[in-house]
């Protein structure tokens, strides 16, 4: 217990796996690098073991202490870990080893295995506890330490002798039992990975509602596949929490779910607002006419910057919703909203543009002054710019996204006053009294006409 295992030091402290740094502190030993030279304990090392030493393990009750040689690491696929050490009495080399009990006792003289292991295994496993064997045996054979290098590691953790069982209680979170009920009622699958004992595993599952008491287990078993195959491959996981514990999943899924719907919702608004600027100018470019450069300022930077902007701060819902958003752009619902909306968006603009033409007051374009060779100041001009500023707005409330991913739009305050801002200057623009003419370039130029008051031409 206090050599195998995989523990270093670091600024005086331990790091490791948990499991690891319980089993060792229950020991009562003490931790020393073989990097500290100053180590009085090292005087008393062999001289031909003195140049491998990894780690010294000394122990409160005695004078006795242990100089680790060698590590065999942990492996997935051995379910098991040793290490050769020495100890200060003799040059004797012995080989500790630590693992699952089923990977274990295979690798133990029959003789030395207790006949009601297999009860006592059960015991522990059934309420939930994680059980680790411990084994080892003294390497006769190797007088010299290029004795050991020549010998495999299958060889060296072959015919151990059973020492016993270290029992270790998994405490199951408070928050873990509810975080997977959230998840279920959200139709979200939920998987344990683990590599504890079967009975252990289902014990845990049932603790926390991931297997109900009337369900079945079924035992399967994985093959690794390319990428999981070796010890050196490592999985990473794209987020972090402070938090330790799976708490933490249900507002990971919520977080995500909103920015997919956001980012969908602002790339839908973005081409449906770049129509309304694409389809408002072919229609002019019909009549000869065209936005003024102010007209372009003022629905760029006025209009559409700070809505779209203001769109994308709505938070995410505070409840998990059952079905999952879209998950990708090239699907037909999204490319057949976006298809209906550019329908929608030509019949307004082309019903303002041909209605204009109707009224009785209208004065065709051609009595208008023009600017190199374009009319600016037109009536089609006027209702195809105020349809577009509309539309504009209009279309940002329809993409942004609320309910079940997103809170409701009335909890976006920023969305709210940009919203309120901007149609309250656009009104102003559409009802704002003809100024004279010398003042046109620089006032009416971005503030329109009035498209039911009579323009002169």
């Amino acid at each position: 217990m206090s050599t195998c295992h995989n523990l270093s030091i670091i600024d005086e402290e331990y790091l490791g796996d948990p499991i690891d740094m319980f089993m060792f502190h229950f020991t009562g030993c003490k931790l020393y690098d073989s990097s500290l030279e100053n180590v009085s304990l090292f005087e008393y090392i062999s001289k031909k073991y003195k140049p491998h030493v990894k780690t010294l393990v000394t122990q409160q009750s005695s004078s006795n202490f242990f100089a680790v040689l060698k590590h065999f690491t942990f492996d997935s696929d051995l379910q098991r870990m040793s290490v050769i050490s020495s100890d200060n009495q003799d040059d004797k080399l012995c080989v500790y080893a630590k693992g699952s009990p089923e990977k274990i006792l295979s690798m133990c003289i029959q003789s030395s295995i207790p006949i009601d292991i297999k009860e006592e295994l059960e015991k522990y496993t059934y309420v939930g506890h994680r059980v680790l064997a411990v084994a080892y045996k003294e390497l006769t054979k190797c007088k010299e330490w290029n004795d050991v290098n020549k010998i495999p590691r299958d060889e060296i953790e072959s015919n151990l002798f059973f020492a016993g069982i270290i029992v270790f209680e998994n405490v199951i979170k408070l928050t873990t039992g509810e975080t997977i009920n959230i998840l279920s009622q959200a139709n979200i699958r939920t998987l344990m990975a683990t590599g504890d004992d079967l009975l252990t595993a289902s014990f845990i599952a049932r603790e926390i509602n991931m297997v109900l008491p009337d369900q079945d287990l079924i035992e399967l078993s994985f093959l690794d596949g390319i990428a999981l195959s070796c010890a050196e491959a490592s999985i990473a996981a794209p987020f972090t929490s402070k938090i330790f514990n799976i708490s933490c999943v249900p507002t990971l899924i919520k977080e995500g779910r909103a920015s997919l719907v956001t980012a969908f919702g602002s790339f839908k608004y973005m081409i449906l607002y770049s129509m309304v600027e694409f389809f408002g100018v072919i229609a002019l470019y019909g009549v000869s006419s065209n936005f003024t450069n102010n007209q372009y300022v003022y629905t760029d930077i006025g209009l559409n910057l700070p809505l779209v902007f203001a769109m994308t701060l709505s938070g995410a819902s505070s409840k998990l919703a059952l079905k999952r958003p879209l998950g990708k752009l090239v699907h037909p619902i999204f490319i057949g909203g976006i298809v209906l909306q550019v329908l929608l968006i030509i019949g307004i603009q082309l019903t303002g543009f041909f209605l204009i033409q109707k009224m009785s007051w209208y004065v065709p374009i051609n009595e208008f002054e023009t600017y190199e060779g374009i009319y600016y100041k037109c009536y089609e001009n006027n209702v195809i710019i105020i349809v577009s500023y509309y539309m504009i707005i209009g279309l940002s409330f329809a993409c942004l996204k609320g309910q079940p991913y997103r809170s409701r739009f009335y909890y976006n305050y920023v969305y709210g006053i940009v919203c309120s801002i901007s149609i309250t200057v656009t009104l102003y623009i559409t009802i704002y009294p003809e100024r004279k003419k010398e003042k046109y370039s620089l006032i009416s130029a971005l503030l329109t006409f009035s498209f039911y008051r009579k323009l002169d031409p």
